[in-house]
């Protein structure tokens, strides 16, 4: 059957037509100077690549430099997105030399602390593109470093320069785009698929968001309808609404958008009713919608939204070419990661007959079997992967994907950034000893920056190991599983993988890992009283040759007790953990942390030391050049003067802290500083100024706290505090206040409750 044709996806731009209000709205945000941040969340094909797309192109007159990201892999690390991102802006014309040679010239007169942690990767590609000098600043850099450590060669520093970590990282990038806008230039960022990003990379998008140079803009997308896009969604929503910002939800086309669309292209005639229903059934989605107008029958798009092989699409492929079947059947066996590699995505037509690029690219495109993404490379939607699967069947999957491995491993080039979707490649291959063998060692790796795709080396792992799981290198792995767990959220499953491991267990030092894995998941379920225990036990295995570790856990033991409002015995582990780290040479980072505990207790049951505690907790993290570090000193140093009654001082150290924390897109330490800063400004009797502080963190608390459930009813009883204070009505639920903090074994603030409605009037609290 022939059946009229669209024009290619990225040609007619999906999702435009019928969006003239949305686009201008999006447009409207961008370019106001109090908001210019803007989020799309929506479901699969729903348009919000389009949309994207086509506000960057509208925004051209507008600003001087565009940079784009596609994020499809978790094993995209933020040193990566760093790299794309300045390597464009290497390449814009819009950039002189002389602004880059102003940035690196200013970092090279850094101190030497700070020098040495900021994100010198830029230099990289940023630097060698348009600095002739180049080499000359790293080595400028390098020699400053040598002159504080004579047992460091010149080359040994420079490539630690080229190992900076995130924060310092996403740093030198914020301070890359301040000298491009402070020499007069704007620009737009845009960054697509972040239901793929790692924990990391959306934390470094998150500091992005709050600390963007006044006139530059940022444009973020996330696919609502994947596993971790919901998740994504709230998590950037919430820090980029408090910053000023918009997020969006884009439903699908309404029955306007449609007949625009038609309008536009002319497809055959279509009655009212098969119209409404076309709608219905696609959900307004334009990537359906274009198989409708392009001949594919209802009946047939439905199959594809189920995620159930269409015979059209079936007769779609037949169609094609034997080049261009061969090549697109490698396009979606591929994983999107080591396709982003571009000598891999090069080599992908290699051993296919008389194959041409652009003649299969083209054929492919007018078959509506590729799309240009926001950074304009071609590839198959997601629901098209999901259909030529299907067509392939498993069978022919493994070997395609035999075919692809034989021409990755023929290339000589570093694929070590995409080992979790080389593994994937190998278990789909049907080299299940392989992914026995260097499994593990890739996904304790990727735990480094990434617990997303170290999780999904792991399952990979595990489904290659079906049954060889009942032993001490069984429960080992599982415990790795659960560390993965930890990182990105999934604590139940954590425990989950805890227990099973526990089965097996017997070696001292796995039972001392499985505590030390199951008290991080209790503490992030906030279950202190199981974490109190757990810690307790943790510290009778740790060995003696492991210093730090007993401080770190004596800590945390120290933290729980505290937040217990257990007086003796929060006392007694301060004693313990300042006695312990006399007698142990720390570091600077964690000393601070040391006296960062200490202040904090002290500051609820010691008053009286705790402002020298926190000082010195600020002057190690000062010392030690780590910014997140710093800002943790700030929030210590507001808790102390707080309750020493040194409000205005508390004010100006909690402010501290959330610039530092805004720096870095860190949530929680915003969250607790801002909450800080609220109660001191209400003990100074600034209401005015306590009730903005509260209001604006409202966007972190609309999903009923679960995500921040502790901050949350913090949030509402100090709401609950400034109703007493201004004798307003309250709506807030008292004994359901009572209960959420009962239910996480805490007492204290029933009590600080009813003093509170006895007396009228606050008391510092003990956060």
């Amino acid at each position: 059957m022939t059946v009229p044709s669209l024009p290619p996806k990225d040609e007619e731009r999906l999702g435009v037509f019928g969006r003239e209000t949305e686009l201008a709205s999006i447009r409207e945000t961008l370019l106001a100077p109090e908001k210019r941040k803007i989020l799309l969340g929506g479901i699969s094909g729903v348009g919000k690549t389009s949309a994207l797309a086509e506000t960057q192109d509208r925004l051209r007159s507008e600003k001087d430099v565009l940079l784009t990201l596609e994020i499809t892999s978790p094993a995209q690390s933020p040193a990566e997105v760093v790299q794309v991102l300045s390597t464009q802006i290497a390449s814009s014309d819009s950039v002189q030399v002389a602004t880059l040679n102003q940035y690196f010239s200013e970092l090279a007169k850094r101190p030497v602390k700070n020098a040495y942690r900021l994100g010198m990767a830029l230099l990289g590609d940023v630097a060698k593109a348009k600095l002739s000098n180049a080499e000359g600043t790293v080595k400028e850099i390098a020699a400053i470093l040598a002159e504080t450590d004579d047992a460091a060669s010149t080359d040994a520093q420079a490539q630690a320069l080229s190992e900076a970590g995130k924060d310092d990282l996403v740093l030198a990038f914020r301070e890359l785009l301040q000298t491009i806008a402070d020499n007069g230039q704007s620009g737009s960022i845009v960054v697509d698929g972040l239901e793929n990003a790692s924990s990391s990379v959306v934390d470094t998008t998150l500091a992005l968001v709050a600390d963007l140079p006044d006139n530059w803009c940022i444009s973020l997308a996330v696919n609502t309808e994947r596993t971790e896009g919901p998740q994504v969604f709230s998590k950037i929503s919430e820090l980029l609404v408090y910053r000023g910002g918009e997020a969006l939800e884009l439903r699908g086309l309404d029955r306007d958008g449609v007949l625009a669309w038609m309008k536009e292209f002319n497809p055959a005639d279509r009655g009212d009713h098969e119209i409404d229903k076309a709608i219905e059934v696609t959900q307004g989605r334009p990537l359906y919608l274009s198989d409708w107008l392009s001949g594919t029958e209802l009946d047939q798009v439905t199959l594809a939204l189920g995620r159930t092989l269409a015979p059209t699409y079936q007769a779609r492929f037949n169609s094609l070419s034997p080049q261009a079947q061969a090549y697109l059947s490698r396009l979606c066996v591929i994983p999107s990661g080591l396709f982003d590699i571009s000598a891999v995505a090069s080599a992908l037509g290699n051993g296919i007959p008389d194959f041409n690029v652009v003649a299969v690219h083209n054929e492919l495109r007018t078959a509506r079997f590729l799309e240009a993404g926001i950074d304009q490379r071609l590839r198959p939607h997601d629901e098209v992967r999901q259909q030529v699967s299907s067509i392939l069947g498993q069978g022919l999957q493994r070997d395609v994907a035999q075919q692809i491995l034989n021409q990755v491993e023929a290339l000589d080039v570093d694929v070590a950034s995409r080992e979790a979707e080389l593994l994937r490649l190998r278990a789909d291959a049907g080299q299940l000893a392989q992914v026995r063998d260097e499994g593990e060692a890739v996904a304790a790796k990727l735990l480094e920056y990434s617990p997303e795709a170290a999780g999904q080396a792991y399952e990979i792992i595990a489904e290659s190991r079906a049954g060889e799981m009942v032993s001490e290198e069984g429960s080992d792995f599982l415990l790795n599983r659960a560390k993965a767990m930890i990182g990105v959220g999934k604590y139940p499953a954590a425990i989950e993988f805890v227990d099973q491991a526990d089965a097996s267990i017997s070696a001292k030092e796995l039972v001392l890992k499985s505590n030390q894995v199951r008290l991080k998941a209790l503490l992030r379920l906030n279950r202190y009283s199981e974490a109190q225990t757990i810690a307790a036990q943790v510290l009778k295995l740790l060995p003696k040759d492991a210093p730090v570790e007993y401080i770190e856990t004596l800590r945390i033991l120290n933290t729980i007790y505290r937040d217990l409002g257990d007086a003796p015995n929060a006392t007694s582990t301060a004693k313990e953990l300042k006695k312990t780290s006399k007698r142990i040479d720390l570091n600077d980072r964690v000393a601070s942390r040391v006296w960062r505990s200490l202040a904090r207790t002290y500051a609820i049951f010691r008053p009286n030391r705790s402002v020298r505690a926190a000082k010195n907790a600020l002057r190690f993290a000062e010392r030690s050049g780590v910014l997140r570090d710093v800002g943790n000193a700030y929030l210590a140093v507001g808790e102390a003067r707080r309750h020493t009654g040194e409000f205005k001082k508390a004010v100006k150290a909690y402010e501290n802290a959330i610039d530092r924390a805004l720096a870095l897109g860190n949530v929680d330490s915003l969250l607790w500083s801002a909450l800080g800063k609220a109660d001191a400004e209400m003990m100074a009797g600034d209401i005015r100024a306590a009730t903005q502080s509260l209001g604006q963190l409202q966007p972190f608390f609309s999903d009923e706290g679960r995500r921040h459930p502790l901050e949350a009813l913090h949030w509402q009883l100090s709401q609950l505090e400034l109703r007493l204070l201004t004798s307003e009505a309250t709506d807030i639920d008292v004994p359901a206040l009572i209960e959420g903090y009962s239910k996480l074994g805490l007492s204290w603030p029933e009590q600080y409750i009813e003093q509170l409605l006895r007396e009228g009037k606050n008391l510092p609290k003990p956060i």
